[in-house]
């Protein structure tokens, strides 16, 4: 017969209590939920694409898939951002300096379709997202050049994008110049209401949140760093030059993710007037994999015309497709080992892009 001791006894009828179990992507709740189902089919290899309800005006999509470069490498690629977006939807970019100078736009150039645009620009109507004292400026631009107008607009677009990165460094969005055929008028409001359509943004990363509304008011957060960059994409077909604020946070909560990318644009002279994404690499249900999670809210200015329903159908439509590609893109640059070496951000960026990112 054994005799067995009260402690061993103890030790074999004790069963250790079964661990927490976090769901990596819940700093999307209430704006996102991803169930069980779709976090199956995320370490499956799947991605998973979705079109937001939208709020009248805007536009909002979230997307995911697996990943298995860690936080180094993942945060590596976002500060060479030339390397990482350039892609067949994205055929111009670079990273401004700091602070931002006239050499950092020598890659940018607009297609004719723009530059015949601002030709037909007047102080009441204009194609492209411009100011009235901007569409003055390029229209005396255009009479003193000729014929050689065209050519003449490149750099004259060049430093008006300059001044517009240089004001938003000093004044924010508020100091920007109002959209000749934006009825909403400031672009800070129109920012200001797709945060407060993301309460997930201020509920779980209040710092990063105020300093993007309250810049340059607001400084910037121990944990945060932060970068300009313009692009010419072109997603939904035509070409569209924008300037974004780039804001990276690294985090050790178990509630986040290990890094937060919010890309906040400052203007862009096509379809949206306001527009804000997060892309995140968020701990993977397994210790080696992470999700790379991207979510994007826009307002789309066509939304509030009288057939703002269909193009609502369509844009939908193109950006879920679109988004997939571009996931896809992301994922393949890094999982596939370290960015590029550059002498500098700037050396780098400043090449257009060439060849497509791999799908």
């Amino acid at each position: 017969m054994f005799r067995w001791s009260t402690s061993i006894v103890a030790l074999l009828l004790w069963q250790a209590p079964e661990p927490r179990a976090v769901d990596p992507l819940a700093f999307l709740a209430p704006t996102v939920r991803f169930g069980p189902a779709d976090l199956d089919r995320l370490d499956h290899g799947t991605a998973i694409v979705r079109v937001l309800p939208g709020e009248p005006g805007e536009i909002a999509i979230v997307a995911a898939v697996a990943v298995t470069a860690d936080r180094a490498r993942f945060t590596s690629w976002i500060r060479h951002i030339a390397a990482l977006k350039k892609s067949d939807y994205v055929s111009e970019i670079a990273r401004f300096s700091d602070p931002p100078a006239l050499a950092d736009l020598s890659g940018l150039t607009l297609d004719d379709d723009d530059l015949e645009a601002i030709r037909q620009c007047r102080a009441d109507h204009c194609d492209l997202n411009l100011g009235r004292e901007e569409v003055d400026a390029l229209q005396r631009t255009i009479a003193s050049a000729g014929r050689e107008w065209r050519a003449a607009l490149q750099p004259a677009f060049r430093q008006l994008m300059l001044a517009r990165v240089q004001a938003y460094r000093t004044g924010g969005q508020r100091a920007l110049p109002v959209y000749v055929d934006d009825p909403h008028g400031s672009l800070q409001p129109a920012f200001d209401t797709i945060v407060a359509h993301s309460p997930f943004l201020a509920a779980r990363m209040p710092p990063l949140t105020a300093y993007l509304q309250q810049f340059p008011q607001t400084p910037l957060p121990p944990q945060v760093e932060s970068f300009l960059y313009w692009s010419k994409e072109h997603l939904g077909g035509e070409p569209t030059t924008s300037v974004t604020h780039v804001a990276i946070y690294q985090s050790d909560s178990a509630d986040l993710p290990e890094v937060i990318v919010a890309g906040k644009q400052i203007f862009a002279t096509h379809y949206t007037m306001a527009s804000l994404n997060i892309t995140a690499l968020a701990r993977g249900r397994s210790s080696s994999g992470h999700y790379l999670v991207y979510f994007n809210r826009s307002r789309v200015g066509v939304l509030d015309r009288w057939f703002g329903g269909l193009a609502r159908l369509l844009i939908e439509r193109r950006v879920k497709g679109e988004a997939a590609d571009v996931l896809q893109g992301l994922r393949s640059r890094i999982d596939s080992g370290d960015p590029p070496d550059t002498a500098s951000f700037n050396d780098a960026a400043r090449v257009r892009a060439r060849t497509p990112a791999p799908r």
